[in-house]
């Protein structure tokens, strides 16, 4: 046989990119804002608050103390002027701390109303810690009582503008249950400590609740209220920290047409479990096809087949994670569609924002930025040798070079031997890749390279940057 000018498949091998592109997940943040909680002994000593009330979340005051407006002045009697109010909890008990402008040897009443399902109401099923406090010798008696509402929807625990300090609840305190008798008033008379076991509560230790604090001379409500107060500022109290993280900014690139996974870390740093509701606005010179959320089951940062769609788990007509645990996190995929026809250098900006459904107000951004990049490979295919004749071996390389404006994904680089050649077993390489073979025409692959070999196949195992490169190459005999 003659000398042949020989290519095993042609001057390019085949070549296939794709372009899906994925992110892993980022570090979760840890819960910022610790509420103080301990046990308190109920004996009149109040030096196991000092912690509680040095802060601020906890620890309220009712005007003119801290330079705020008592809405309920003037207050008839010093012995009912409230002037401070906190609580903490442990495992078993709810506490409560008052303070008031004078002591009384008179019998005072102090009322907690317990807003148990936080909507800001108190409903004819929810419990009203009545407190009476003698001045005089420090005697406390506790009792539970139920709230007869006035509205059957359930009377505000403040006025319109969320105010505790100066409303009156129009409720009744009916169906009394003595709890306990002590010693919880302070020896200097104007402070008084007393508790309310989980337990009577009918709730888990822990339960975020409102509240509202009322201070009176007898049972006779609401016309015995002669003053209000709640939380910091005098609006109603709520036992509940905030926190909301959506991180982290994302960044990338995709084809048009193209689809993107971005993933972020939802977590709730709040001091009780929350849900967080997610929605998103677009801008820059490409708006995206289509948005959807997923939550990332098992947290690799991929969207795969287990990753359940978000949708309203709690019925408020909002995109939501589902229920997170204080201090939790949940995984959420953000797939995105990037439309046909947008030239490179274009962007889509996706701003998300995430937002407690038990304080919308409590908001957190991030911002999501795709730009249109297309991923480009060249190839230089060469042989070793112009001419072969039968029984000789020659050596092809395959160089390829990483053009286009964008990284190359799943690079699969495919040859297919002409039939007057035959592989040389053992003689394929190219580093970074993994190498397989067909024995049917390129119909399937695996790694035996066994004659026959019909074509050889280099997959890289990881993606490849504009300017980057790589070499293959294998020996075939000439039959």
């Amino acid at each position: 046989m003659g000398k042949k000018s020989l290519r095993s498949g042609g001057d390019r091998a085949a070549v296939r990119v794709c372009c899906s592109l994925f992110f892993a997940l980022a570090a979760a943040t840890s819960v910022t804002r610790a509420l103080v909680l301990t046990s308190i002994t109920v004996d009149g000593n109040m030096s196991d608050w000092t912690a509680v009330k040095a802060d601020p979340f906890q620890f309220a005051m009712d005007g003119p103390a801290g330079g705020l407006i008592d809405r309920d002045a003037p207050v008839g009697s010093t012995g009912r002027d409230l002037t401070a109010f906190a609580w903490t909890w442990d495992a078993s008990s709810l506490f409560f701390y008052v303070a008031r402008a004078a002591s009384d040897s008179n019998r005072q009443r102090w009322w907690f109303y317990l807003d148990l399902n936080e909507d800001g109401k108190m409903s004819s099923t929810e419990y009203v810690v009545g407190v009476s406090w003698q001045g005089s010798n420090r005697a406390t008696e506790t009792t539970l009582y139920r709230y007869g509402a006035v509205s059957p929807a359930g009377d505000s625990l403040g006025d319109a503008a969320g105010f505790a300090d100066g409303w009156d609840l129009p409720g009744s305190v009916t169906s009394p249950v003595t709890i306990e008798s002590g010693s919880g008033g302070a020896a200097n008379g104007v402070e008084m400590e007393a508790r309310i076991a989980w337990t009577h509560l009918g709730v888990p230790s822990g339960t975020p609740v409102k509240f509202h604090v009322s201070a009176s001379n007898n049972t006779n409500l609401p016309t015995g209220v002669l003053d209000n107060m709640g939380g910091p500022g005098g609006k109603i109290g709520w036992m509940r920290s905030f926190g909301i993280r959506l991180d982290p900014d994302r960044s990338t690139t995709s084809t048009s047409p193209g689809r993107v996974v971005l993933a972020h870390t939802a977590s709730n740093l709040g001091s009780s479990g929350d849900t967080i509701n997610l929605a998103w606005t677009s801008g820059g010179a490409v708006g995206p096809a289509s948005i959807a959320f997923y939550r990332d089951a098992n947290a690799d940062g991929l969207l795969d087949a287990g990753d359940p769609a978000l949708t309203d788990t709690d019925g408020d007509t909002r995109l939501d994670t589902g229920p997170i645990a204080s201090g939790g996190v949940t995984g959420v995929l953000v797939d995105l569609q990037v439309p046909a026809g947008k030239t490179d250098g274009l962007s889509t900006v996706v701003a998300l924002l995430a937002s407690s459904s038990k304080g919308p107000s409590f908001t957190d951004p991030a911002t999501d930025t795709v730009t249109i990049a297309t991923p480009a490979l060249t190839l230089l295919k060469s042989v070793d040798r112009a001419e072969a004749g039968p029984g000789e071996t020659l050596t092809y390389t395959i160089q390829y070079l990483a053009a286009g404006s964008a990284s190359s994904y799943a690079i699969s680089l495919v040859d297919a031997l002409s039939p007057e050649l035959a592989y040389v077993a053992g003689s394929a390489s190219g580093a970074g890749t993994t190498i397989t073979f067909s024995h049917d025409g390129g119909v399937t692959y695996d790694a035996s390279d066994a004659a026959p070999v019909t074509h050889i196949r280099w997959q890289r195992t990881s993606p490849l940057a504009p300017g980057g490169n790589g070499t293959t190459s294998f020996q075939a005999a000439v039959r």
